[in-house]
């Protein structure tokens, strides 16, 4: 595959995706990130270059060959083939880029054309924070490309030398000029070395993802023009970024393997954790209380179960201030809103009612899913170091690195006997043959969760669990998902084992799920 490296070299000011930023104070705000090394770092949104070079190569390839695009459904010409449309991605992909910005803060006024002075009655006044800062952007290509598509290419990168692009808002003002310079890529893709069966028992694993960019991973539409991103990123989601990994190497047959085996590897949804967290502690166990009072968590499992025993409600309050308990949230994601429009081909400026706001995951997050899978399906995983998760993948969206992580976990005899000491210090017997199976996946459990415990000898006795609706995209059939409703990850059912074969059902129910 080829790739380029395009270095943008301001000639002026810088201002895109921009919102309302209430921590600068300006009414607009080329879209930022924190630092590494302390202030903020502009970004320049991948779906932003993408807009202007399709933009220009529609240009450059009808001043070449008398082409035009007509933008029909499946309009095939240059710009489509290479930077899609409204109906396929085409075969570039725009990754977005981030650099130390030097800040500019400037103010604007409204002129009255009557007047010919400040538009004091419409009170048009205000200010715009810009950035100056040199970007480097590797643009990708996700198929192999033509000779001539290569050459059209080649040409375009110097025909943009030598007239530089423009980005951004207020673009006819003269904000957003870049010199572009473009060189070869490296763009070679890892060689997944083969791995041997092993072992067969699966095991528990943290799947540690990093974004690199911002990531469009988004549930129902709340409104007609609005889509709020998630607070987690499903599972289903990281399955298609493993697939899609996987296919881009070459060894899409291994994403069979994975996820329709027989005995597939199970991948639960991935929650925001925070620098310094224990590697495998991210999945929100419903059992976890945060009190209203001083904010201290307690893990009130051992209580529930004596609860559960004794068949009554559950504690209420904190056992170490008394203050009003409520259930432990994960820790929300740091969202990003950048503004967005479409272009106008006839006037080259934002098309009539098309500027709208879309929220993604900010780059930088880390999320942590469990996975429950054999040693050698979790080598395959561990190979592939980057991924595409979440939507407009060739916009510049969605890229992030991946860790896998062994998870220990003590033996089923071992946290059931821990669990009956911590429910003997209740003060309630008979929970030696109690155990719990938590969720650190999302499940659909049918015709009922218990139904599918009582038809393996396991008798329900108490628990917590919660539903959520589900969908995804089906990249196989091009086609979306209708949402269902699972229950979420971090349910749990406390199970008493009375018949001889239930421990080991319930050992095959962690091992392979429900």
């Amino acid at each position: 595959m080829t790739a380029w490296e395009l270095e943008l070299v301001p000639r002026s000011a810088l201002l895109i995706g921009a919102a309302w930023d209430p921590g600068t104070g300006a009414h607009l705000a080329s879209a930022a990130l924190p630092a590494p090394g302390g202030g903020r770092a502009a970004l320049l949104p991948g779906s932003s270059l993408r807009g202007v070079l399709r933009d220009a190569l529609t240009r450059f390839a009808e001043a070449r060959s008398g082409q035009p695009c007509s933008r029909p459904a499946r309009c095939m010409c240059p710009a489509c083939r290479l930077f899609g449309s409204a109906e396929f991605p085409g075969k570039l992909r725009v990754a977005s880029a981030q650099a130390p910005a030097r800040w500019l803060t400037s103010a604007s006024v409204a002129i009255d054309r009557q007047t010919r002075t400040a538009w004091r009655a419409g009170g048009a006044l205000w200010t715009e924070r810009k950035a100056v800062a040199s970007f480097t952007v590797r643009v990708e290509a996700t198929q192999e490309l033509a000779d001539d598509e290569l050459e059209l290419l080649e040409s375009f990168w110097a025909w943009l030398a030598a007239v530089g692009v423009s980005l951004g808002q207020r673009r006819s003002a003269g904000a957003g000029s870049f010199e572009l310079r473009a060189r070869r890529a490296d763009r070679s893709r890892p060689e997944l070395r083969a791995v041997a069966a092993g072992e067969v028992e699966p095991r528990r694993y943290a799947l540690r993802i990093r974004l690199l960019e911002p990531a469009h991973v988004v549930g129902p539409r709340q409104r007609d023009f609005y889509r709020d991103a998630l607070g987690v990123i499903p599972g289903s989601t990281i399955r298609g970024a493993i697939g899609q990994a996987l296919a881009l190497t070459g060894r899409g047959d291994l994403a069979q393997e994975l996820f329709r085996s027989e005995r597939p590897m199970l991948v639960g949804p991935a929650f925001a954790v925070e620098a310094g967290r224990p590697v495998g502690a991210a999945v929100p166990w419903l059992s976890l209380r945060r009190c209203r009072g001083a904010g201290h968590t307690v893990d009130l499992l051992p209580a529930l179960v004596a609860a559960a025993l004794k068949e009554e409600p559950g504690p209420t309050t904190c056992p170490r201030c008394g203050a009003p308990l409520e259930h432990d949230r994960p820790t929300p994601p740091t969202r990003l809103v950048l503004g967005h429009t479409a272009i106008d081909p006839r006037t080259r400026r934002a098309a009539q009612g098309q500027l709208h706001y879309h929220v993604a995951l900010a780059p930088g997050i880390t999320f942590e899913a469990q996975l429950v899978a054999r040693p050698n399906l979790i080598e395959i995983v561990a190979q592939l170091g980057e991924v595409l998760v979440g939507g407009r993948r060739a916009r510049g969206m969605g890229r992030a690195t991946l860790e896998v992580h062994e998870v220990p976990v003590p033996s089923l005899e071992e946290r059931m006997a821990r669990l009956a000491a911590a429910v003997e210090e209740q003060g309630v017997d008979g929970a030696d043959r109690v155990a719990v199976l938590g969720l650190v996946s999302d499940a659909a459990a049918a015709p009922s969760l218990a139904e599918v415990l009582r038809r393996r000898g396991l008798e329900p006795v108490g628990g917590e669990l919660r539903t959520v609706e589900r969908g995804g995209w089906d990249e196989l059939n091009g086609a979306p998902r209708a949402l269902r409703e699972v229950l979420e990850a971090g349910s749990w059912v406390a199970v008493r084992c009375s018949t001889p074969g239930s421990l080991a059902a319930l050992g095959e129910l962690e091992r392979w799920g429900l």
